[in-house]
């Protein structure tokens, strides 16, 4: 086998096999993806006994999962801490050091490589932060290379984060996403990505093929369900987030929602339409629980992230549309019941995927700041309510809609409006 420029995948069975070990080398059981320059390691034995190829099952879904053969044609050896000190500054040199040198600084068992190729080496060293390097060996010098661990399927992604990142407090979290469209499947997953412990998925509108061009889902999901998609693609990248999707219409299963948001910390509503909406801000309001709205408005030129809480004095949806109106703007809201591509030449399309998965994001982030400020996290606080950001000029648009492209402004929360059926209910 060449080597040079390649890196290794390192299973976590072999890993464990290795750092178990009571012998100070063994041999390793490889595969290799020539496409891909990435060597497997499956397995691992103790001196020249048996190997164990613990490690092919963890390879499902991997590009290395449809490599066939996997052979002992590599090395481990126990190392100095001196060793994994100098790989990180060959790494960052792209040097290499002189054989002689890599075999003063293992521990023991070294065996001499092939005159004819180098020999794919892995060095582990025990209670240090650098664990693992990999090397490409000759008989006159060793070069290194990345090698990264493959945990297992389901294993958390997120679990490394803290404690820059308070995951606990976030796996705590419950949040429910209203319209799984090409919004809510962004901030859904953005969520997921956030570290949220459960989402749960509203929606009872299927996946079309002209909705790929703005949605997270793909060519294999047209005809499902989009929150069967959406649920689908956080389990298999997000496995610390449970998901709960539901088919469900936010009007006409208000009655089967309303005991779901009494489950939540929060809801997010990217569902189409004025009237949706205006449930959810009713709704959520009723179940004393923060709504975050997000949607494009002005035929896509702007994006819309509000923030509804239940708080007195904070107003509703409808508080903030009519002080908009009393404010000598316009209620942008009507147009969000035209259908997309809908209307004459001037309105081909509300706006491009990756405006809506930016708004869909920004509304993530703006649950997120919620919950971790309910739970102490001050450095996340957003102290405005009220966010619109420019995706297009549009020179005709009046206060506050008239933004640049790329500018976020951030307004506070619009009053109550007395006798609000909404602010008002007990």
């Amino acid at each position: 086998m060449k080597t040079g420029g390649e890196a290794f995948v390192l299973t976590d069975s072999a890993a464990s096999r290795i750092r178990d070990a009571t012998a100070t080398w063994g041999s390793l059981k490889l595969g290799f993806s020539e496409p891909d320059h990435l060597i497997g390691v499956t397995g691992a034995g103790e001196r020249m006994d048996s190997m164990y190829d613990t490690g092919r099952a963890e390879l499902k879904g991997h590009v290395l999962s449809q490599v066939d053969e996997y052979g002992a044609s590599g090395i481990w050896y126990r190392a100095r801490p001196e060793l994994h000190e100098c790989y990180a500054w060959l790494m960052r040199t792209g040097s290499a050091i002189p054989a002689e040198v890599f075999r003063n600084l293992i521990v023991d068992g070294w065996r001499q490589p092939a005159a004819e190729a180098a020999t794919p080496v892995i060095t582990h060293v025990r209670g240090v932060d650098r664990e693992w390097a990999a090397w490409s060996v000759s008989r006159d010098r060793a070069a290194p290379a990345m090698i990264t661990i493959l945990r297992p399927p389901g294993a958390d992604p997120l679990a490394g984060l803290p404690p820059a990142w308070p995951l606990d407090d976030m796996r705590s979290a419950v949040v429910a996403v209203v319209g799984a469209g090409s919004i809510g499947s962004a901030a859904a997953n953005a969520l997921a990505m956030y570290g949220a412990g459960t989402i749960i998925l509203l929606d009872d509108d299927r996946l079309l093929w002209h909705n790929l061009s703005r949605h997270q889902g793909s060519r294999a999901d047209v005809g499902r369900y989009k929150v069967d998609a959406v649920a689908e693609a956080i389990a298999s990248r997000w496995p610390g987030t449970a998901t709960e999707p539901l088919r469900l219409n936010v009007i006409s299963d208000a009655d089967k929602i309303r005991p779901l948001f009494d489950q939540c910390q929060a809801i997010v509503c990217a569902a189409d339409g004025v009237s949706p909406r205006r449930v959810v801000s009713h709704l959520a309001r009723r179940a004393r629980k923060t709504a975050v709205l997000a949607c494009v408005l002005l035929d896509g030129a702007v994006g819309e992230v509000l923030r509804l809480r239940p708080w007195p004095g904070h107003g509703c949806l409808l508080c903030q549309r009519q002080q908009l109106i009393d404010q000598g703007s316009i209620d942008p809201e009507p147009d969000l019941d035209l259908g997309y591509g809908t209307g004459g030449r001037h309105r081909p399309m509300t706006a491009v995927g990756s405006d809506l998965a930016m708004v869909g994001q920004l509304a993530a982030k703006v649950v997120v700041a919620t919950l971790l400020e309910e739970s102490g996290h001050y450095d996340q606080v957003i102290t405005a309510e009220y966010a619109i950001t420019g995706l297009r000029r549009d020179v005709s648009a009046a206060p506050p809609f008239d933004v640049e492209t790329g500018q976020v402004r951030w307004l506070p929360a619009a009053p109550q409006r007395d006798g609000c059926p909404t602010c008002g209910a007990p």
